[in-house]
């Protein structure tokens, strides 16, 4: 089942009754049109919620339609703006693209199609626009996901790395540093006395006796007794 096909919404601002009138029946079936007399009725039709273009007259009894253009350019700047004019001067017109970034300019009197025609351009290009929007943020979340998961990956394998690093480095049974462990300390140790001269130490302690408490008390025991020499070793 395919999804209804969005309707763009039209505001419509003309003084003349009959103007609008015909505007609706050009564009009301294709549209989700809106009516508006005047520029201040207009302001309160968009602060009430979003149009997607605006289509006014030049000429409103409390303002102008570049005006209007111009204050929704600045205050609802993602609401595409079309100008209607027949008597638009040179200046009119300027200020329309300059100062308002106006999309169309249609010119009266005007053929329904022309200007259904215009109209479908705009809203196909304000559709594409949010189109590409919406696949833009689809992609900087799913790049955040992709980044929040190498994240937790990179810290997952620290924290791996760092327990294989201390398992080849320490006796499992007793939890000190092992044979190599010792070797890599003594080699640093030289490699710092051949920096700064200064005496080293070397213990070497035997536990005695100690086939005795494995023959008695079997490897277990030997464990044990190992497993308690760390600690005091260690403390």
């Amino acid at each position: 089942m395919t999804a209804p096909r969005y309707k763009c919404s039209v505001l419509a601002v003309d003084d003349e009754p009959a103007i609008l009138a015909l505007l609706e029946t050009q564009l009301g079936r294709e549209f989700d049109l809106r009516l508006a007399s005047s520029a201040e009725q207009a302001k309160e039709m968009l602060l009430a919620g979003g149009v997607d273009i605006i289509l006014t007259d030049l000429t409103l009894p409390d303002a102008s339609g570049v005006q209007l253009l111009d204050w929704t350019c600045r205050s609802y700047p993602r609401t595409a703006r079309v100008l209607i004019s027949g008597t638009a001067k040179l200046q009119d017109v300027a200020d329309a693209i300059n100062c308002c970034h106006v999309h169309r300019l249609v010119l009266k009197p005007w053929r329904g199609e022309d200007l259904l025609a215009q109209l479908r351009e705009v809203a196909r290009g304000l559709l594409l626009e949010r189109s590409h929007e919406q696949l833009l943020e689809e992609l900087r979340t799913l790049n955040g996901e992709l980044e929040e998961r190498v994240a937790e990956r990179t810290r997952e394998l620290q924290v791996r790395t760092q327990i294989l690093e201390k398992m080849a480095l320490t006796d499992p049974l007793t939890g000190m540093p092992n044979r190599r462990a010792i070797e890599l300390i003594a080699r640093k140790e030289l490699l710092r006395r051949t920096r700064t001269p200064s005496p080293i130490t070397l213990a070497v302690i035997d536990a005695d006796h100690f086939k005795i408490i494995n023959s008695t008390y079997t490897l277990t025991g030997g464990d044990h007794v190992l497993v308690s020499l760390g600690r005091v070793l260690q403390a």
